[in-house]
This record gives structure tokens, sequence and C-alpha cells, in this order.
């Protein structure tokens, strides 16, 4: 797949243009998500283009890169780097030009800073860390770490991935660092609410009290765990949402255990259809070891829907804006105990928690507030290119 027509980025004068590079292109990616699709409709005077190690997962399947916003599959790491460098080599020349370099992930924010080694050009670079460092592969600790130091200005999506990084490495910047929490997209919420109807659960008689999760068949996300919870809760059926290299694995343990029929598996789904699921369900449930600061749970409270997670620092953070957030240990039983009050407040109660959940979202959570600061990062990014001599 290719959009891209030409290599050209320079914006017209006074118009910003934001690069994002990123590993991969996919559907469920909150870089083309979350950044490209929510500023490329909401933000009149930028323009987008993406910049991708690999292409999608399959010919033909989706991106989740908006139509309008050419895209190069670079193919390896070095037409990576070598196309970016053109990109940086081009703009130096550009009058005028408001180019800013997004890298989202460590390896292919690795080959923008080594596109810049030489390359005299001063077009700025913006890393975000979307997780807890303490957890990547040590390979991939090493690529953030380069990516870190080769970028203008770092953003962390929570104050605990911020925490997580190496105090030596931030010592060296702590000028050009910001902390700017993950958002949710309301609009597209609502607007799936209008369409399917209430977030209050479809009852139907004699059907079972439905938990849900949504996310990668990771080591990191937990889905083993729940399976030893949903065996001490007889009465209750879950739904796993999403893909991953474990999925098997998981899916072989639900039969070993005797599970089916009680867990069903989604696979990968339109975000819309995600949304569904979540709205049919009467309580979200996450026991992940680690996260940046998880869009599913903020996008499940968004839908006004009662969650349980665990007691792990992005989650705690959660909870500084819902103090009655409930996060558990990881104890199977302490779960099941959990999962049993929750659902023992009836419809009724469930409501209260969830609207209570949606209204934190819209103080402190959405993408409208998360790009508020990412324009002011942007702006001081370009402003400080301006007065480079």
């Amino acid at each position: 797949m290719e959009r891209v027509q030409q290599d050209d980025v320079s914006a017209p004068s006074g118009r910003r243009t934001v690069v994002t590079v990123v590993n991969s292109l996919s559907p469920t990616s909150m870089p083309l998500n979350e950044f490209v699709g929510w500023r490329s409709r909401r933000v009149p005077d930028e323009r987008h283009r993406v910049i991708s190690l690999a292409g999608p997962s399959a010919p033909g399947a989706p991106t989740g890169v908006p139509d309008s916003v050419p895209v190069r599959i670079a193919g390896s790491n070095v037409a990576l780097c070598r196309h970016v460098r053109s990109l940086l080599i081009r703009g130096r020349h550009a009058d005028g030009e408001r180019t800013v370099l997004h890298a989202h992930h460590p390896r292919s924010g690795v080959m923008v800073a080594l596109a810049r080694l030489g390359a005299r050009s001063g077009t700025p670079v913006l890393f975000t860390v979307h997780n807890m460092f303490s957890r990547y592969h040590p390979a991939t600790r090493v690529l953030s770490a380069i990516s870190f130091g080769g970028a203008d200005h770092v953003t962390f999506v929570s104050h605990a991935a911020a925490d997580a990084f190496p105090p030596s490495l931030m010592r060296r910047r702590s000028g050009a660092i910001s902390v700017i929490p993950n958002g949710v997209d309301l609009e597209r919420v609502d607007a799936t609410l209008r369409e399917i109807g209430s977030s209050e659960r479809r009852d139907s008689p004699g059907r079972a009290l439905r938990l849900i999760n949504v996310g990668k068949f990771t080591e990191q996300k937990g889905h083993a765990f729940l399976l030893d919870v949903l065996k001490l809760l007889p009465d209750v059926e879950l739904v796993l949402v999403g893909e991953g290299g474990l999925r098997p694995a998981i899916r072989a343990r639900v039969e070993r255990d005797n599970l089916v029929g009680r867990v069903r598996f989604t696979g990968l789904v339109p975000r819309e259809r995600v949304y569904a699921e979540l709205l049919e369900a009467d309580l979200f449930v996450s026991p992940a070891l680690w996260e940046g600061l998880p869009i599913a749970v903020l996008e499940a409270m968004a839908l006004a829907k009662p969650v349980l997670l665990s007691d792990i620092a992005p989650h705690r953070e959660i909870r500084r804006e819902q103090p009655d957030l409930p996060l558990v240990d990881f104890n199977p039983e302490a779960w099941a105990g959990a999962i049993r009050s929750l659902l023992g407040l009836g419809s009724e109660g469930l409501a209260r928690v969830g609207a209570s959940h949606r209204a934190t979202v819209e103080r402190a959570f959405t993408l409208a507030r998360m790009h508020e600061r990412y324009t002011d990062v942007y702006e001081s990014l370009t402003a400080a290119r301006s007065r480079a001599p």
C-alpha cells in the first residue's frame, strides 16, 4: 500500500505538519487512532503524514489511518532511516515550514534518531513513551533510551511511565519532558451510544452475569489469572476482546479447565463493536501486570461501565481522579470476592458506579484535554526552531 506521491512534507506558511513515525499499521493502534485520526479531524491548521516501518497485518487489512492522510511504508530499518533523513534534509531548506516528527515506538524512534545524525536539520523530534520502561525487553530498553536521548522533547502517557524511566536519563533533560495522560474520544463513544442505545446492559431471563476484558493476548494483560478467578465464579461468564500470540494458549486453558461455554473470544473487532460488547457486559475487569495508561479502561469508564482493576501504579493514577475506584491485589480469591461484591449491587447500583466513572473521564481523561497539551508541545518545538540561528 502506498499513498505518498512525493517526499516533500513542508507546510504552507503558518500551517503545521506532524509526521507520525510508528512500527506498524493497525486499526487498534493508539498513535494512529488517538493521535493521527483525532487531530486530522479536529485541528484544521495541521496536516498529517505517517511513516511506518511495517504495513498492515495482511494485504488489504485496515491500517487505522484516515484515508485523507498519506502513508509511507518503509519495509526495513534502513529504508525508514533513509526516508526520514530525506525529509529532514528537505525540511532544512523549506521556507516557513513548521514540521514536527513524532515517534511513538522505541524501534522506529531509534531510526529517527539515527537519521538526524549529520543531517543538520532544525526539524524537531518528539518521542512519546507509551509503556513502562522497567517492563521492556532489555533490547527494547536500549532502543527506548536512544530514542529518548535523540528527541528534542519527550512525553510520557502517565506519571507512572515517567517514574519507571531511569532517573539518570531523566536528570539529563528535565526541562524537555512532559507528562500528558492519555484520553478518550468522547465524541466517538457518544456516537456509538446514540447508535446502539443505552449504556445499561440488555437483560434477558436466565442470562449469566458477564465480565469483559479488552486487550492484546500477551503476558502483560493477565488472561490466565482471569481464568483462575472465573473458576471461583460458577455463575459468571467472560468475554475476551482482542488478539495476540497467547490467544491459542488461553483457548487451550479454557478447554482444560472446563470453562467452554463460559468464555467467549471475539478476536480483533472494530472499535464500535468493542463498545457494543462493553455495553452488554456488567463489569470490566483488568488484572494487567503493567500498563502505560490503559485506553481500554478509560473507554469502559467513558461508557459508564463499572471497572475492577489490578493494584498497579497506572491504575492508582486513575484512582487519584476516582478515589473509590476498586483496585485488587493479584489473588484469585480476593478478585472473586470483589467481583461478587460489585455484581451484588444490582443494576441500579452498578449504574450509579458507572455514572461516577463517566464523570471522572469527562473531567480528567478526554482526548480534547490531552491534545490541548500536545498542541502546546508542538507549538513550543516549532517556535524554538524558528528562533534557532
